[in-house]
């Protein structure tokens, strides 16, 4: 019986939603700091570390004047892990209703579990689609409330399919350890900030550019996105390298790039 009448008191806020983001999402505003974006050419490369990455780009100062670097800011609602003085940090846009999606997730995650100590992750959710209320953003911010999003997102990646109905979501949640009259008093007293909450993510995922691509989730690191346009997702480990010995992400010209060639060569 509470959960139905949980469930009853769900219905009725997804009725006020949209007033309520027409109320609310108006504020919100992202800038982005990009560089020019030409068209690549193409040329042969020498050989060297980058080899077969960046071949389209007669050399690395030009691959470096190429890149675009966003700005995407943390937010208090933003689940992190690491070290939160770091200068690299790791932007994760992912959309948790998702199976597959969560799955790649939490690869990332143990990616990047030995190196908690010298970057910082943040989570952004990036619904996939951007007009539509998620229900894993909704009650995902309500577990970040309550302190307990690691083991929001077991739940949520234990999952054999996709989670679909509120009910779910308040089980889930109960089962973590938030009562049904926390999820209620959140909702009550806090839905239009949970909201708003969503929308930043949105907003910044939509400033930059993350919904052009074509697989979730997107990663950028340092603001340069990766598995896209010109940073490969399978360098990103050495990128991480370069940036916490407070190099470039990529070298800007070919004698710095040998160098970097002869100092990671196996």
């Amino acid at each position: 019986m509470p959960i139905l009448i949980l469930a009853g008191a769900v219905l009725f806020v997804a009725l006020i939603l949209e007033l309520i983001r027409l109320a609310a999402y108006s504020e919100v505003e992202f800038d982005t700091e990009d560089k020019t974006v030409n068209q690549p050419v193409n040329v042969q490369t020498s050989g060297n570390v980058f080899d077969n990455i960046h071949k389209q780009y007669p050399t690395y100062k030009d691959v470096a004047s190429q890149l675009v670097q966003r700005k995407i800011t943390f937010e208090p609602h933003n689940y992190v892990l690491g070290n939160a003085s770091s200068k690299v940090k790791v932007v994760i846009f992912n959309d948790n209703d998702c199976e597959i999606c969560r799955a790649e997730s939490q690869r990332l995650t143990r990616v990047f579990k030995p190196l908690l100590k010298d970057i910082l992750v943040i989570y952004k959710h990036m619904p996939a689609d951007k007009n539509k209320d998620s229900m894993s953003a909704i009650f995902g911010q309500i577990a970040i409330r309550k302190g307990v999003y690691d083991k929001f997102l077991n739940e949520v990646s234990a999952y054999k399919s996709d989670l679909k109905t509120t009910e779910d979501y308040l089980v889930l949640l109960e089962k973590i350890g938030v009562s049904l009259q926390d999820q209620r008093q959140i909702m009550i007293n806090d839905m239009a900030n949970i909201l708003k909450s969503i929308q930043n993510d949105v907003d910044q995922a939509t400033a930059a550019g993350a919904y052009e691509s074509k697989h979730q989730p997107v990663i950028y690191l340092n603001g340069y996105q990766l598995g896209q346009r010109y940073l490969p997702e399978h360098k990103m480990i050495h990128y991480i390298e370069r940036l916490l010995k407070g190099e470039d992400i990529v070298p800007k010209d070919d004698e710095q790039a040998l160098q970097d060639t002869q100092s990671t060569a196996p």
